[in-house]
C-alpha cells in the first residue's frame, strides 16, 4: 500500500508560521491548508487544518485526521483564536492540544476515532 505524501511550503502568515499544501499519492488536495505539526502512525496523518490566512480575521484551526489507505478524513471542532497541534496516535485514540492566543491557555484532548464521522477526500 502507498502511504506517499508530501507537504508543499505555499508561504507564512505575517508574523507567523509557514503554511502547506498537502499532496497524497501523486495528487495536490484541492483548497486546503495545513500547518506544520503533524503525525504519522499507521495508516494515519494527523495534521492542524487552518481555514484562514489573515491575522486580521483572527486564526480558525482544527485537527484533521486522514486515513491514507482508504482516503478519508474527518476534522475536530474548529478552534477560532488558536492553533491545534497533533501530539501523538496510540490505538483508535488521537491525543491533541488546543493552543489560544490571546488567552495563554493549552487544553489537551483525546478523540477516539472509532466513534467519528469519515468524508472522502
Amino acid at each position: 500500500m502507498n502511504k506517499e505524501f508530501t507537504m508543499v511550503n505555499e508561504g507564512e502568515i505575517r508574523f507567523g508560521p509557514a503554511y502547506y499544501s498537502l499532496i497524497l499519492h501523486g495528487n495536490t488536495v484541492p483548497s486546503r491548508i495545513f500547518g506544520h505539526h503533524y503525525v504519522v502512525e499507521s495508516n494515519f496523518l494527523i495534521l492542524e487544518e487552518w481555514f484562514n490566512l489573515e491575522f486580521k480575521d483572527d486564526f480558525i484551526t482544527s485537527l484533521c485526521v486522514i486515513d491514507l489507505e482508504g482516503l478519508k478524513y474527518f476534522n475536530s471542532k474548529r478552534v477560532h483564536s488558536g492553533f491545534t497541534t497533533p501530539i501523538s496516535m496510540d490505538g483508535k485514540i488521537v491525543t491533541f492540544n488546543r493552543r489560544y492566543m490571546r488567552k495563554s491557555i493549552v487544553e489537551k484532548f483525546d478523540i477516539d476515532i472509532s466513534n467519528v464521522v469519515w468524508k472522502n477526500i
